[in-house]
């Protein structure tokens, strides 16, 4: 009766324990009692298999117990080391078989209360957990009905402690996994980036802080890909995004997208760009999930558009100063021509009148010639491709005969005749003496050129 009534109490007693030191006092505690025994104990293989690990023990005096908390898997005759090595259990009926069976343990410990003692091996399985030990104070012959007890004790410890051994294991597995769940949400929640979770069906499952203050609004908890109309994203070109077309729709079809420009509104209305990334998670091959990063990058869009401008702006400047650069030379070319053959003039006229004339000729030319390198010689003017303007009242004929100066070398190389006729009552007109002079001057050099 007290053998049964011991198994209603380790039933009760493992009721309220899930831990391996629970589960083996459970045993010891309700066991123990029932054959008469004055000490117990049960060690099992530690992790590493090279040594025991005593979990609980009864009846043992403190400092013995601490002394034996942990030994070897190996060397000395040590009794769960037999126990577990023979696979059998050993009964050591008086102290005399104590002492033939473990000889090192009793001179080292001096152990003279252990009259009898009872090993039995822990095995589950298949597997060798470690060895239930119960010790009496007087001999003891352990009939078949004890032992089958015992033995059946032990074999229920063996699949309790490794029930318990697994659900200590999955347990610490599940704190493991929670712990890294902790540190990815808290690394995701450090991110300088705007972080959404969705699972495989696209139902929203976390995100950090940054999102919502990146969005203008709280993210929206959307329980399928066909709510993503939800978050209004508009492509480059002003179509609005089709729920199957966010990133993060995309990612959940196994697509990796990285940084697509989406143009979004704020909850208060504001227009800004996001940049999107957004990937497939896998795990044994499975996609399980699916995240987006963002980040606004309304400023750095415009900085660059800004950039472009100004690039443009530079190259527009550089052409027009190409082209200002070349109808400068080509106009820097024209008085040559009249100066030459004004200094011819000085070189064979003999005539004072004629010579007089030529000088006049040349100081035209060259006031020409410094109004043009002035014009050459003002940087702004070379960017902006602009001429300055120096406006006077200006006599007509005055301008005519400075072009007809200028361009006659070119007439006369070409063998025409050039007949002029002017109003007889002088023409005033307001305008820059230079620049229509030039004007008249292409007008007839082009004339000259192009007429057969």
């Amino acid at each position: 009766e007290q053998r049964l009534a011991s198994y209603a109490l380790v039933g009760e007693a493992l009721r309220d324990t899930l831990t391996i030191a629970g589960v083996a006092r459970a045993f010891l505690e309700s066991g123990g009692p029932a054959v008469g025994a004055s000490a117990g104990a049960v060690a099992l293989v530690a992790g590493d298999d090279r040594a025991f690990e005593t979990v609980a023990t009864i009846g043992n005096d403190p400092p013995l117990a601490e002394r034996w908390s942990r030994f070897p898997n190996e060397g000395a005759l040590l009794p769960a080391v037999v126990a577990l090595r023979g696979g059998e259990p050993i009964w050591c009926r008086t102290p005399e078989e104590y002492v033939v069976a473990f000889p090192p343990l009793v001179v080292t410990e001096r152990v003279p209360d252990v009259r009898a003692c009872a090993l039995l091996p822990l095995v589950w399985g298949g597997r060798h957990l470690g060895a239930l030990t119960f010790e009496f104070a007087t001999a003891r012959d352990f009939p078949e009905d004890e032992r089958a007890f015992l033995q059946t004790l032990a074999a229920q410890c063996a699949q309790a402690v490794a029930a318990a051994r697994d659900h200590e294991a999955q347990r610490a597995a599940r704190a493991a996994a929670d712990a890294e769940r902790r540190r990815l949400r808290l690394v995701i929640d450090r991110m300088p980036f705007g972080v959404v979770v969705v699972d495989a069906s696209g139902r929203t499952v976390h995100h950090n802080a940054l999102a919502p203050r990146l969005l203008g609004h709280p993210v929206h908890e959307v329980d399928s890909v066909a709510e993503f109309s939800y978050y209004g994203g508009v492509h480059a070109d002003g179509r609005p995004y089709a729920p199957e077309d966010y990133p993060m729709a995309r990612a959940l079809g196994g697509e990796v997208v990285e940084q697509e420009l989406t143009h979004y509104r704020r909850g208060n209305g504001s227009p800004t760009i996001l940049s999107i990334s957004a990937a497939p998670v896998y795990e044994d091959g499975r996609l399980v999930y699916a995240v987006a990063a963002f980040q606004d990058v309304a400023a750095r869009e415009a900085a660059s558009e800004a950039l472009h401008a100004a690039s443009e702006a530079l190259r527009e400047g550089d052409r027009r100063k190409d082209e200002f650069l070349a109808m400068l030379a080509h106009e820097l070319r024209n008085p040559l021509a009249p100066l030459r053959n004004a200094a011819e003039i000085l070189r064979r006229s003999k005539d004072p009148s004629a010579g007089e004339l030529a000088r006049a000729m040349i100081e035209r030319q060259l006031a020409q010639m410094v109004r043009l390198v002035d014009d050459l010689l003002d940087v702004s003017r070379i960017a902006t491709g602009k001429l300055k303007l120096h406006r006077d009242v200006l006599r007509l004929d005055e301008v005519v005969e400075r072009a007809v100066e200028t361009s006659r070398p070119r007439i006369d190389a070409q063998g025409h005749r050039l007949f002029v006729h002017l109003p007889h009552e002088p023409v005033r007109v307001r305008g820059d003496a230079v620049r229509l002079a030039q004007v008249l001057t292409n007008l007839l050099n082009n004339a000259a050129k192009y007429t057969d």
